[in-house]
């Protein structure tokens, strides 16, 4: 058996060799991951870029029945840049924005009706109400009002930030005032009038545990002349039982406001006699309010609360007059969405830079106009499989240096295994243990990515 000092000086010697191998290993393996980024990268891409404009363009066609929807597409490629660009990072899907761009696009069709920013503002607030309530929203608002496309978007923002001012669901304004459009009693009144009567509406519910639309379901229940008179006389007659004297005269008023501001006055009048009423009492005060308009605006709970919270009229009327003010609805936007999402983006956003980049340099070589879609694909496939096959030369080349290397390599560890186990334990035998245990890791990983470069490339095992 060689003594240690021999062993030693084998090892000095070799140690040279040892770490050449390894970086010219390394160095190799680097070459290849070069290569497969290069492919990832390539103009493949373009490939991808186009057929995913054909895929919208297939679906203006089955789900709307537009032919020429180029424009749109582009658009909403562009919208898709500007709302996850620095500073806005809204994180609003690329899918998102097509799927508002066909909505919008079929519900205006032959209206006469310019969307303007409507997709954009739409689009923008996707991730705080659901896109479908938001184009309905839109739509209807733009139908009733003459000025209702204009101030649509505008709108919407207003009372997605009045909803977070009240600290409620962004869509529970929106919501409310869609039904207030959707009304016999409340459609065609002013944005305005529609922002106050959903903000009261809003806030009874909340202090009466209620349904939030409980308040504007009362209107309709008053919607006729009829129907007011008999209200109105209803609750008089109730309120005399209590020895209180209600206003009702606001119950006869043909404007949805004052009526339902009247209705409001007259919760708070009943609910601070109710404070004071005996347990029968209240029952027979739910009762007999069960039929009433009264009952209407509160439902169940609501009557069943009478007189167990203070409520203060004057509280409600400041809401409705915008008091609470606006939030931030940019920055709800950025705090609806979470860092993975937000990153997802971002390399969505890159790769098609990437790809529309690649598409200005295949255009230069003759892909012009997505219109002749067919034939630039072929030329694209062409501009594709020269690029492929360069690269692909390359990284043979490189396969093939690789094999000769690692052969060199594998033989050269075996030797190395066999002078190293003759090495007694310490320092020096495990720093080269270490080396080996590198190098069989580094051609595990390099015999992967030789593979996927050059399909069914190989190079020799490490373990051999």
């Amino acid at each position: 058996m060689a003594t240690f000092e021999e062993l030693f000086q084998k090892f000095v010697k070799i140690a040279p060799d040892l770490n050449r191998v390894a970086g010219e290993l390394k160095a190799l393996e680097v070459s290849v991951n070069v290569i497969n980024q290069s492919l990832e990268n390539s103009s493949v891409k373009i490939l991808g870029y186009f057929n995913e404009i054909q895929k919208l363009q297939k679906e203006a066609v089955l789900e709307i029945g537009f032919m020429d929807f180029d424009n749109q597409i582009e658009a909403s490629i562009e919208l898709f840049k500007e709302l996850n660009k620095a500073g806005k990072e809204y994180a609003i899907t690329q899918e998102n924005i097509n799927k508002t761009q066909f909505d919008l696009s079929a519900a205006f069709e032959a209206t006469g009706i310019n969307l303007g920013d409507l997709t954009k503002q739409v689009a923008q607030n996707s991730n705080l109400v659901e896109r479908s309530k938001l184009v309905q929203f839109v739509k209807d608002l733009s139908f009733q009002q003459r000025q209702g496309s204009k101030i649509a978007g505008q709108f919407t923002d207003k009372l997605i930030g009045l909803s977070l001012a009240l600290k409620r669901p962004p869509a529970e304004l929106i919501n409310l005032t869609q039904g207030l459009l959707n009304s016999n009693a409340t459609f065609a009144q002013s944005d305005k009038a529609l922002e106050r009567l959903a903000i009261r509406s809003s806030e009874v519910g909340r202090r009466f545990n209620t349904t939030s639309d409980s308040l504007n379901k009362a209107l309709d229940a008053t919607f006729t002349i009829q129907q007011r008179q008999q209200q109105a006389s209803r609750i008089s007659q109730i309120a005399g039982r209590l020895n209180i004297a209600p206003d009702t005269s606001g119950l006869l008023s043909s404007d949805p406001e004052v009526r339902q501001k009247a209705i409001v006055k007259i919760i708070s009048e009943i609910n601070d006699r109710a404070k004071n009423l005996s347990p029968s009492m209240r029952q027979a005060l739910v009762a007999a309010l069960g039929t009433t308009v009264v009952g209407t605006a509160l439902g169940t709970k609501g009557l069943r609360s009478l007189g167990q919270r203070d409520f203060d009229l004057r509280a409600v009327e400041a809401r409705a007059r915008g008091a609470a003010g606006v939030q931030d609805v940019d920055a709800a936007r950025r705090r609806a969405v979470t860092t993975a999402e937000r990153l997802d983006i971002r390399v969505r956003a890159k790769s098609l830079e990437r790809a529309q980049e690649q598409l200005r340099a295949a255009q230069k070589a003759g892909v012009t106009s997505t219109d002749k879609m067919t034939k630039a694909t072929v030329k694209l496939a062409d501009i594709t499989e020269k690029t492929v096959t360069e690269l692909s030369k390359t990284a043979g080349g490189l396969a093939a240096s690789a094999t000769t290397l690692v052969s060199v390599v594998v033989a050269f560890m075996a030797s190395m295994s066999g002078i190293i186990s003759q090495m007694p334990q310490g320092a020096n035998r495990r720093a080269a243990e270490k080396a080996i245990d590198d190098m069989k890791a580094t051609l595990r990983r390099f015999g992967a990515n030789v593979g996927s470069v050059v399909p069914g490339g190989t190079v020799p095992a490490s373990d051999q």
